[in-house]
């Protein structure tokens, strides 16, 4: 799985609706939606709904030499978890 800028806890919102980030925004012009998080998921302070910063998804990883790859459990772990419990916004 690919940890990028995004925060794990909107790839579902986004993976049912494109423009949910813009109906969930009070205001067209707003830096972040009505809940206080930007487009990418986090809030003024840098931190997601689940309470984590993008560095500590990144963070959050081991290299697997078989693979050649990385591997992001915390990314992985809230994924799952918050796709599993997913809030549905704007009567989506």
């Amino acid at each position: 799985m690919a940890v990028g800028k995004y925060s794990p806890t909107v790839n579902e919102w986004y993976r049912k609706d494109q423009e949910w980030y813009r109906k969930n925004c009070s205001d067209p012009f707003s830096f972040y939606d009505k809940d206080g998080y930007d487009s990418y998921g986090y809030n003024a302070e840098g931190k997601d709904r689940a309470g984590y910063t993008e560095f500590d998804y990144l963070c959050e990883s081991t290299f697997n030499e078989d693979s050649d790859t990385f591997s992001y459990y915390l990314y992985e772990d809230v994924y799952f978890r918050w796709q599993e419990s997913t809030p549905v916004f704007m009567g989506n």
